[in-house]
């Protein structure tokens, strides 16, 4: 995992320092908004480019995309 670092000064605190205090479920709840988010990033930008497509062409589109991932 990445780490990314947020603050300034004595007050740093990486991301996985972060996800290292956190139970299981909340990593889940986490990854989970993150898929999520990336589902709703991805529709925005076939959307902007192609804007002749219909809602059901885009939501495809995005199956399809997240269906090879991984």
């Amino acid at each position: 995992m990445a780490s990314q670092t947020h603050g300034s000064g004595n007050q740093v605190v990486t991301q996985t320092a972060i996800l290292r205090t956190m139970t299981i479920e909340q990593r889940w709840r986490v990854a989970q908004n993150l898929y999520a988010s990336a589902r709703e990033w991805k529709a925005c930008v076939l959307r902007s480019l192609h804007p002749e497509w219909s809602e059901a062409e885009v939501r495809e589109s995005v199956k399809r995309c997240f269906s090879r991932a991984g």
